[in-house]
């Protein structure tokens, strides 16, 4: 509400309405950023008697363990701020039993940072950053910043990465995995050439 304010009261002092419409066709509010943190709280508060710089960091502690996988937890002991670090391994069999199924992982973590390229550029004006890339054993996937929102930036990360699965005739899929395969091909083609004969990316 205090945002269109000062937007209609610049509206006025350039001698025109919210409705007038010259001004309507050159410019409009952008979106509300949906990564901006609004709960700065401390998820692990420091003590009462303060930290003691002298103590030896704890190692990470079992939260769960199943058959599908393990979750540690190493709750902030030194700097206390309202940021954090989420670090996800995800399995997949034979994820390096060829070269194809390892250029396949390789391929598929690229096109979801570049499905996820505006929405990361969203999160990091939020204070979040994303990786996405493939081990040997699949895919990693780390979040990192302000607390509030990382869980919404992870979990859409990890929609987008499961969605390729069921989506190869979507065609933002097909323009993503194109640009992704051409800088792909490119990378290797240039390391045969020396640094000034290397081909450009095509923009």
């Amino acid at each position: 509400a205090e945002r269109r304010s000062l937007w209609d009261e610049a509206y006025a002092g350039a001698g025109g309405g919210p409705g007038d419409a010259p001004w309507a066709a050159l410019f409009a509010l952008p979106k509300p950023n949906p990564y901006i943190p609004t709960d700065l709280s401390l998820l692990c508060p420091p003590p009462a008697g303060g930290a003691d710089p002298s103590s030896k960091p704890s190692p990470p502690s079992l939260l769960e363990s199943t058959q599908s996988g393990c979750v540690f937890c190493l709750p902030d002991s030194r700097f206390f701020a309202p940021k954090g670090v989420v670090a996800l391994e995800i399995g997949t069999p034979g994820a390096s039993a060829s070269i194809e199924r390892r250029l396949l992982g390789e391929l598929a973590a690229k096109v979801c940072a570049e499905l996820l390229n505006e929405e990361s550029y969203s999160a990091s004006l939020g204070g979040l950053g994303l990786e996405i890339f493939a081990t040997p054993r699949g895919w990693a996937l780390q979040v990192d910043g302000f607390s509030h929102k990382m869980a919404q930036l992870g979990v859409r990360a990890c929609e987008t990465l499961a969605s390729l699965a069921t989506r190869g005739d979507d065609a933002e899929v097909g323009e993503a995995f194109s640009r992704v395969l051409q800088q792909y091909e490119l990378g290797l083609s240039n390391a045969c050439f020396k640094v000034g004969d290397r081909a450009p990316y095509e923009r």
